[in-house]
């Protein structure tokens, strides 16, 4: 299977974008553990979303997570399993859902995706990121069989692989991006060179996608 040219992106920029002026459902909101120091460094992506979307919400697998948002001031959030039904759990449909990093850390993956179709109308939008599974940076760790991955994720997708889990749960494709992840000082300076070489861009950290329900 051979792809188009890809080119790349910055993840938060990308999901700011879509979501700006928005009403959004943010999947992985509360990022536990990391919930109020990312809040106090200004990085916590569910506070940047809700600066520039009309409303967003929010949903967790983590109760301490969700405590910790609520105590920051964010109210429509919820400890909730996504692969359930979203429809159930808030009784509307957004405009936008971000997943962003959410579906390498899910058993059931084709249960997540089609939980949020039903919170997607005709013109909604999904927007998805998570790690490549051929970052060019892994094969130098790989040579001293070291892996560093967050220990809950359980998979990793490609995007033959992504794409194939979308088509069968009833999605299009609308776009692909990817993201290279500038993550200390060796990773940031080898990141200036990887970025200027197009034929490298599959080999970037992260995959980032824009999809839409088939209705």
């Amino acid at each position: 299977m051979s792809f188009p040219a890809i080119q790349q992106c910055d993840r938060v920029e990308y999901i700011l974008a879509a979501c700006e002026g928005k009403r959004v459902l943010h999947l992985g909101c509360a990022d536990w553990p990391f919930t109020q120091e990312k809040f106090a460094s200004g990085t916590l992506l569910h506070a940047k979303i809700a600066e520039v979307a009309l409303h967003v919400a929010g949903s967790d697998l983590s109760h301490d997570g969700i405590a910790a948002l609520r105590t920051l001031g964010f109210t429509d959030v919820f400890a909730h399993d996504a692969t359930e039904t979203l429809f159930q759990q808030f009784g509307t449909q957004f405009d936008v859902v971000v997943a962003g990093e959410v579906i390498e850390h899910v058993l059931n993956a084709g249960d997540l995706l089609q939980s949020i179709g039903t919170v997607l109308g005709r013109q909604s939008r999904l927007v998805l990121t998570t790690p490549n599974y051929c970052p060019i940076k892994r094969v130098g760790r790989l040579l001293y069989r070291r892996e560093v991955v967050n220990p809950d994720h359980v998979c990793y997708y490609s995007r033959a692989t992504l794409g194939k889990l979308l088509e069968l749960t009833c999605y299009e494709v609308l776009e692909w991006k990817v993201h290279w992840w500038d993550v200390g000082t060796v990773s940031k300076l080898s990141n200036k060179v990887l970025r200027r070489i197009p034929v490298l861009q599959y080999y970037a950290d992260t995959l980032c996608l824009t999809a839409r329900v088939k209705l």
